[in-house]
């Protein structure tokens, strides 16, 4: 991919830090196991918040460019930092090359930024027919086939996420689970593989597994 600016005065965006990795999704509607990438920056103008114009994600070897402004780019806030990015890039083929991404953010006058991210997973993190599942046990929801650390999210019916809470390797109380969420929420089991740098993510999960 090749990208071109234009040169111009103003001062130059800068990127702050970058929250960035892999994702393996086991999607259990589909049964089918998909790879994103979740790419957020937080960067600073000091022309204005408003002067970041355009979020550039590529992979030179592979060819593989996803070009993200204000009509396509998800916004978060935590701890009142901006961040800027998407949480589901994905190719057609649902798997993300390994290696060395650049991070550009560019602003109106066509100054950038970089940063590079490194997906260092390796080929095959899980399978369908082998990943980590979410299981009850008498009055207990338990992680199975995987070694942790876990944690569950809680997504809406319109897909934000409206909790997270760590889940012990032992399991949680389905009841306190329960308690916590409303019918209509989705759950998902997250587990981190440091190895992979990566997060598997499973789901959704209904509302019955807790009752």
């Amino acid at each position: 991919a090749l990208l071109v600016l234009g040169a111009c005065t103003g001062s130059p965006p800068e990127i702050m830090r970058n929250r960035s990795g892999l994702i393996v999704f086991v999607d259990r509607e589909n049964e089918e196991v998909v790879e994103q990438l979740s790419v957020y920056v937080h960067a600073e103008d000091e022309d204005g918040e408003e002067d970041i114009d355009e979020l550039y994600v590529i992979h030179d070897e592979a060819q593989l460019s996803w070009n993200l402004d204000r009509a396509t780019w998800q916004e978060r806030e935590r701890d009142e930092i901006r961040w800027i990015g998407h949480a589901g890039l994905a190719p057609a083929d649902g798997v993300i090359p390994r290696g060395t991404y650049r991070l550009v953010v560019v602003d109106r006058a066509g100054m950038r930024d970089e940063h590079t991210l490194e997906v260092v997973a390796r080929d095959e993190i899980v399978t369908w027919e082998d990943h980590p599942q979410l299981v009850r046990q008498n009055d207990l929801v338990v992680p199975a086939g995987g070694r942790g650390p876990y944690r569950l999210r809680f997504l809406s019916s319109r897909g934000n996420v409206v909790g997270e809470i760590s889940l012990p390797t032992e399991g949680a109380s389905a009841e306190e689970i329960r308690e916590a969420i409303s019918e209509n929420d989705q759950t998902y089991l997250m587990e981190y593989r440091a190895r992979d740098e990566a997060w598997v993510i499973v789901g959704p999960y209904p509302f019955g597994l807790f009752e």
